[in-house]
């Protein structure tokens, strides 16, 4: 029923989860955190594992999200009993909230008119509410964490960053080049069912820590995720490293800095090509990342890599949609229902039919319809200027994020504003889903950013 409501072609339940289950692990959650977690540092750590969990086994990512907000209150109830935020909202984070809502609405409601034929309501009022229940969730958690002291901060990131050393094993098990298991579908192993939705959802804790840490520190955490990128064939980590390497003030590179980066490149290259190039053949990672990036240099075709097809068929449709509604957009959650669909879903269908029949494996070809690769070309293409203003706020307050953080690396001033940098940190490396690689509104990223401008420009004190 929420499958047809919603008006996705995919399932929303988990095959590999039943539906008993939806009840009894959401209740046992909820136990647990009472008893042994406290509440900021449950959540994240359910924020980042419960929607991929979900996502692996043949589930809706967005109802993983969804049902992690409902727990996330849940908890926050039986933490704080019915006085889930003992204090007022914040009068500038009503505003905020409204004001977004009342122009999804009649920007709905107008679009609803012009294309009353087609436009999806049921899709839309369920984007809608999940949008509310979302930014409530986050609020409790940004509340929650906001309260907490210095010490108390700390504490959660390093048990954080324990459990992302964790989930980064589990990742490397399954999706290096190098793993013995990595032609097999083990995903669940993994719990992110790709390797780019782990980058999304941990990269900024990675960040945190790099920026948190000592110069010898920073080094191993920037070879570390230099090693994955390769290791996970990810060109969207390779961006990511890219940004928190021009986070990095040239004040806090010497020379015997800068002679250790040299003699540890120099090593991590003789090791992989003495033991690995020769041995990787058609899955070179270091073939796989030229590729994609030359593929934006290149004519469109059906052998272009089909995640750089994907991208590109996300801003087709942006610029297609932005220009025959005049800027107006065809309407919130309505990509896949009405509007212009560019000829390159149809390579991706051919290149996964392609490559069906050369595997030989009962799966059906991937006929994309609802799927979103970007958020910012969703954003344009369903709300037209709107999008693009929004587009904008995020860029102007992305360059003072990114200076904050550099000016924090260069003066090593993040004693006692740890949860700041944190929040920072996130907010920029938002930059990753909004223009590279994103899995839609509702993913673990969208939870994290939106739980960034909360407290950037809500309830942080001495803003």
């Amino acid at each position: 029923m929420l499958e047809n409501l919603i008006g996705q072609s995919t399932h929303v339940l988990p095959n590999a989860l039943p539906l008993y289950w939806l009840i009894i692990l959401p209740t046992i959650l909820v136990l647990i955190a009472r008893k042994f977690f406290n509440l900021p540092l449950f959540i994240i750590i359910l924020t980042i594992t419960l929607p991929s969990l979900i996502h692996s086994n043949s589930g809706s990512l967005s109802f993983g999200l969804m049902l992690s907000s409902l727990i996330i209150f849940a908890c926050s109830y039986s933490f704080s009993g019915i006085k889930i935020v003992n204090h007022l909202l914040p009068r500038k984070f009503i505003i905020f909230t409204v004001s977004l809502f009342v122009i999804l609405f009649f920007h709905g409601f107008l679009t609803f008119q012009f294309y009353s034929d087609t436009f999806h309501l049921n899709r839309f009022a369920v984007s809608f509410a999940g949008l509310f229940i979302l930014i409530a969730a986050a609020f409790i958690f940004v509340h929650n964490f906001s309260k907490l002291n210095s010490n108390e901060v700390k504490k959660i990131m390093q048990w954080v960053w324990y459990f992302v050393i964790f989930l980064t094993i589990l990742v490397l098990i399954r999706f290096a080049v190098f793993s013995p298991v990595y032609k097999f579908d083990f995903t669940t192993l993994a719990i992110f069912s790709e390797n780019s939705h782990f980058v999304l959802a941990c990269l900024p804790f990675f960040l945190f820590k790099f920026i948190t840490s000592k110069s010898p520190s920073r080094l191993v955490i920037l070879l570390t995720l230099i090693f994955l990128a390769f290791a996970l064939r990810s060109t969207t980590l390779i961006i990511g490293i890219g940004l928190c390497c021009l986070i990095m003030d040239s004040s806090i590179i010497n020379r015997k800095t800068i002679f250790y980066y040299i003699l540890l490149l120099f090593i991590f290259l003789y090791i992989y090509f003495t033991f690995f190039h020769s041995q990787l053949s058609d899955i070179n990672p270091i073939r796989y990342i030229l590729d994609r990036i030359f593929d934006f240099f290149k004519p469109v075709t059906v052998n272009t890599n089909m995640s750089s097809l994907a991208l590109f068929k996300d801003w087709h449709e942006a610029f297609i949609n932005f220009s025959h509604t005049k800027g107006f957009g065809i309407g919130y959650q309505q990509s896949g229902i009405h509007g212009f669909q560019s000829y390159m879903s149809d390579l991706i269908y051919l290149q996964s039919s392609s490559s069906v029949e050369l595997a030989k494996e009962d799966i059906v070809p991937w006929n994309i319809k609802f799927e979103s690769f970007a958020i910012a070309p969703k954003l344009i293409s369903e709300l037209g200027i709107l999008g693009l203003l929004a587009i904008t706020f995020y860029l102007k307050y992305f360059v003072e994020s990114f200076i904050y953080l550099r000016d924090s690396v260069a003066t090593s001033n993040y004693l006692g504003n740890e949860i700041d940098i944190l929040f920072h940190s996130i907010y920029i490396l938002f930059f990753l889903s909004l223009f590279i690689r994103g899995t839609g509104y509702f993913s673990v990223a969208t939870f994290f950013f939106l739980s960034s401008v909360i407290y950037l420009f809500f309830l942080k004190k001495n803003k």
